[in-house]
């Protein structure tokens, strides 16, 4: 069969099925605008989040005090070995950090 006859095959059966064919058409015209559309708007919202998150005071780090036997807020249920009770000498050093600017208790 040549590539003549195959295109003549295609074209006629286009002809004789012209909804399908177009209805064919606004599906794959349709679906590829949807999936850029949605691809350029979880980029933008990505881009958004992160230019918020941004301005979130990113200099600031908050230190948090537990209380012996108390585990941290964020892993509750798992051992913790890092829990410090911020006492004034704990305070003192973190002030004598460089790059920190100020320690409010």
């Amino acid at each position: 069969m040549n590539i003549g006859k195959i295109f003549s095959l295609s074209y006629n059966a286009l002809k004789e099925r012209k909804v399908r064919s177009v209805l064919t058409i606004i599906m794959v015209v349709v679906g590829t605008s949807l999936m850029v559309a949605l691809n350029g708007l979880v980029a933008g919202f990505g881009n958004f989040a992160e230019r918020t998150l941004n301005k979130l005071a990113p200099n600031v780090l908050l230190v948090t005090s537990t209380g012996m036997g108390q585990t941290p807020f964020l892993s509750q249920g798992l051992e913790s070995s890092s829990s410090v009770p911020l006492y004034t000498g704990v305070v003192n050093h973190i002030k004598s950090l460089p790059f920190v600017k100020d320690v409010i208790r």
